[in-house]
């Protein structure tokens, strides 16, 4: 019992300590940057974020090709919740049975 404890601690911990480094690593950029540098660097993210998004979708399309249809699941999946709007690869895995 005392083990299941511990997990429980050490994930909540885990969870307020990457906040804290989160909040610690903004206050940080907003020292250090400018206003015009802030708005280069939010403009950056939101393309990285666009980025990873159609990496995932890619990756799963690149794995339903490669017919490993499990790994294909896994990106689309991550690809939808992080919005991506077309349903090619959700349509493409409901053809072969493995999209819920």
């Amino acid at each position: 019992m005392t083990s299941v404890r511990r997990a429980l601690a050490l994930s909540f911990a885990e969870r307020y300590v990457l906040i804290a480094i989160a909040l610690l690593g903004n206050i940080l950029v907003a020292c250090l940057l400018t206003q015009k540098k802030i708005s280069i660097y939010s403009v950056s993210l939101a393309v990285i974020g666009i980025a990873q998004v159609l990496r995932d979708f890619g990756m799963g399309l690149l794995y339903f090709d490669l017919k490993q249809y499990g790994l294909a699941k896994q990106y689309a999946q991550k690809a939808y919740q992080l919005g991506y709007p077309l349903p090619g690869l959700r349509k493409k895995l409901a053809s072969v049975g493995q999209w819920p």
